[in-house]
């Protein structure tokens, strides 16, 4: 059958996508994380998750460039 293929998905784009939900959200959770500042409660006007998405990986590279 022509044009039954899958057409390729990058992993990367896919990620991308999914944390486009609320990318604000996201990058200010990271950037508290990244200074140590506590994960709850997220901001006003920001998704929960993503905050917390975002604070949880700034927080893990906070921790390991600290060795």
């Amino acid at each position: 059958m022509k044009g039954s293929q899958p057409i390729p998905v990058n992993p990367h784009e896919r990620r991308e996508r999914q944390r486009s939900r609320d990318d604000d959200a996201f990058w200010a959770g990271y950037r508290a994380g990244r200074r140590g500042l506590p994960s709850a409660p997220a901001p006003a006007g920001f998704d929960d998750i993503d905050w917390l998405a975002g604070w949880i990986e700034g927080d893990a590279e906070r921790r390991l460039s600290k060795d």
